[in-house]
């Protein structure tokens, strides 16, 4: 018997996703919510967050809005907007975060900032994660300098307003040791674009080789690194060589 249902994503512009798959985890005012085959008839509203489709492998969609409706093994998500992350580049995220800040600061009632709130986290929340593998680079020579601590706030700059930077790497130093959380990060990280992955591959490398010296332990994390988030060791090499020559 097959455990796959029918999940079909819609904007009023187009169909955006329409396959098979085994589960699909949505943002739902109530909380995260995993649906699954067979699932009982199901309909609510979505807050803004990330939908996580898992099939053969795992898509996943910037939402801001809508409604999700499942009966007989059909689950139909109606969205204004659904963002594939895999599109998402430097620029991209930086204009969302824009228009979702200038939002928030024109709502007028409690329901209305509340939702814009919610958009402002989850685009913040993968910042955070980045943050916290720099912050797991700075520190794996046992030497966290305030140069490096630096070097990681004009990464979060390059992202963000500086209002938020201090914020943001304070939650990225607190999961720092955790290794599932970073894993969990490094998981959504393979799902984005390959110039926002060189971004992120170019800044470790930055607060790497900052004390001018590269041991062992850092070159294997940055292996490591490269290999979870799907990023070609040459390239990887490459970035290293430019840096140290500057």
């Amino acid at each position: 018997m097959s455990e796959k249902f029918t999940v079909e994503i819609i904007s009023p512009d187009e169909t955006i996703l329409k396959q098979e798959t085994n589960e699909v985890i949505i943002p739902s005012f109530e909380g995260q919510m995993g649906i699954l085959n067979n699932h009982i008839p199901l309909i609510t509203f979505l807050r803004p967050g990330i939908i996580i489709i898992k099939a053969e492998g795992e898509k996943r969609f910037y939402i801001e809005e809508g409604t999700v409706e499942f009966s007989n093994n059909n689950l139909l998500i109606l969205t204004s907007t659904a963002r594939d992350l895999v599109n998402l580049d430097k620029s991209k995220i930086n204009e969302l975060l824009q228009k979702v800040e200038a939002n928030l600061n024109n709502q007028s009632t409690d329901k209305e900032r509340y939702i814009a709130s919610y958009k402002l986290e989850t685009l913040k929340e993968s910042i955070v994660g980045i943050s916290a593998l720099l912050v797991h680079a700075a520190n794996i020579d046992e030497i966290y300098s305030a140069h490096e601590k630096n070097l990681i706030k004009d990464f979060i700059k390059s992202y963000i307003k500086d209002d938020d930077t201090d914020q943001i790497l304070k939650k990225a130093e607190e999961i720092e040791d955790n290794s599932n959380q970073l894993l969990n990060y490094t998981n959504i990280i393979k799902k984005n674009s390959m110039d926002v992955k060189k971004d992120i591959i170019e800044h470790l490398w930055k607060v790497i080789i900052s004390d001018n010296s590269i041991d062992q332990y850092e070159s294997n994390l940055m292996r490591r690194i490269c290999g979870l988030i799907y990023f070609p060791d040459k390239e990887c090499a490459e970035i290293k060589l430019k840096l140290i020559k500057k």
